[in-house]
């Protein structure tokens, strides 16, 4: 007999072909079939062939065997895993954030709010800041000198010596920038010649920075001026030069004082007041 071709499947060794039945399921006896039915998932062969001892036929289609179906499955599930992975890449887990540091709470700046400007002082505070800013000078002998009560008298024009209230209204105008509105004089009746208030017939309430004037009888005119700091009557506030503190309303020191002070004094003993500020 031939030796069987390449490819030929074993299916087993036999004593003869009477025992072929023993191992391969046949619709009828091997001698009288034409042909051998599937064997454990082999296409019938188209010719059979023994040889030492040993049954072969040829298969030329070949099926796989029913249990080995599971593993190829598996083993192509593995395949198509793998293929899978490596196509599709998983994102990266993702990365946990480090916590924030803590804020440091910093202070707010608190803006300093600009202070206002101050409005700009009107002819009136002008007047009355430069007589203020005299209160307290005193003459040096007595005598109506002094560099600052000389410095006043030489403002109208006068020398050491002279009275120096009149003098003293006009040197405040003067610092003031208010020359032009007021009399260049040290005679105290020019001060209150044309006034706005009088005793006897009332008129415009005074106002700070008005020139006063008290009369005395003695000389019959007004012989003492000053400056009207506040009209509260029945008393007013005043700032004059030529006087002294503590001296009596009508006395000699009254106006002819030794320096320049702020007295309190009554409205009845002013005779006669002057605005030359308003219109």
């Amino acid at each position: 007999m031939a030796r069987p071709r390449d490819g030929a499947i074993l299916l087993g060794r036999f004593r003869g072909l009477d025992h072929l039945a023993d191992c391969v399921p046949l619709h009828r006896p091997l001698r009288r079939s034409k042909s051998l039915p599937v064997v454990r998932g082999v296409e019938r062969p188209r010719k059979v062939v023994c040889h030492a001892g040993h049954i072969y036929f040829h298969a030329p289609v070949i099926h796989y065997r029913p249990e080995t179906r599971p593993l190829v499955m598996e083993f192509l599930l593995i395949l198509l895993l793998l293929f899978l992975g490596g196509c599709c890449k998983c994102p990266p887990p993702e990365a946990t954030p480090a916590p924030s540091p803590t804020p440091v709470s910093t202070p707010i700046p608190v803006s300093t709010p600009k202070p206002k400007p101050s409005p700009t002082p009107g002819p009136r505070e002008r007047v009355l800041g430069v007589a203020e800013a005299l209160i307290g000078t005193t003459e040096a002998t007595g005598r109506n000198d002094g560099p600052k009560i000389e410095a006043i008298l030489a403002s109208t024009g006068n020398r050491k010596g002279d009275p120096y209230c009149a003098a003293f209204n006009y040197y405040c105008y003067r610092e003031a920038g208010l020359a032009k509105l007021v009399p260049r004089s040290a005679w105290s009746p020019d001060w209150t010649s044309d006034p706005t208030w009088t005793l006897a017939e009332g008129g415009r309430d005074p106002k700070p920075a008005d020139a006063f004037g008290i009369y005395f009888p003695s000389k019959k005119r007004v012989a003492h001026t000053g400056l009207v700091k506040k009209w509260t009557p029945p008393t007013l506030q005043t700032v004059e030069g030529n006087t002294s503190p503590e001296a009596a309303s009508g006395s000699a020191a009254d106006r002819d004082g030794g320096g320049v002070w702020r007295k309190r004094r009554l409205v009845r003993q002013i005779f006669a007041v002057r605005d030359f500020i308003t219109p």
